[in-house]
């Protein structure tokens, strides 16, 4: 009898043991729980914060090259001014004065300088308005972004087909110079 009391005493402590540590598992699986919860919080709070950062720097990218494209346009005026300077003395060389050929040159090159001025104007209104951009979703930031890096390139072909056109009026006008100068006494 001796052996089945201690039986039922070892079951019984078992029992016990087994309960009590059933509500340790609990207490732990709570505690887990608890833990997965609160790093679940941090993890959002990480990825919003790392979303707005990402947002700030399309907004910033934006303000960029919207600044590129009026800074690009500003050279491109400054050339299309001096390259029609230069063709109205090309014109005074050759004796063309007010001639249809000077016109001409002249209307090419203002169209084109009322081109780039266009979308100068426009990244200028995207800069003026700056607590628009803030609003603005990250797909339209992005639209923005290529639009005005697109511009910028545009701008840049001009201000390239500027330069070589700048570059042979001038060669033209020097070599005028130097043929009068030549044919003085």
């Amino acid at each position: 009898m001796a052996k089945g009391v201690m039986c039922a005493m070892d079951q019984g402590t078992l029992s016990m043991i087994s309960a009590v540590g059933g509500v340790v598992a609990a207490f732990g699986g709570l505690f887990a729980a608890l833990a997965a919860f609160r790093s679940a919080g941090i993890a959002k709070n990480a990825a919003d914060r790392a979303q707005e950062v990402e947002r700030r720097s399309l907004i910033r990218d934006v303000t960029a090259s919207a600044q590129a494209v009026i800074a690009e346009s500003l050279r491109v005026d400054d050339l299309s001014n001096n390259l029609k300077r230069e063709y109205k003395d090309l014109s005074i060389f050759s004796g063309g004065v007010g001639g249809s050929r000077e016109k001409v040159h002249v209307d090419a090159v203002e169209e084109k300088q009322r081109g780039v001025m266009s979308l100068q104007q426009e990244a200028l209104s995207t800069l003026e308005n700056g607590e628009a951009l803030r609003g603005m979703s990250e797909e339209t930031l992005s639209g923005l972004l290529a639009k005005y890096e697109g511009y910028l390139i545009q701008i840049r072909r001009v201000k390239e087909k500027l330069l070589l056109e700048l570059g042979s009026v001038e060669k033209q006008n020097y070599l005028f110079r130097e043929k009068a100068i030549k044919g003085s006494p």
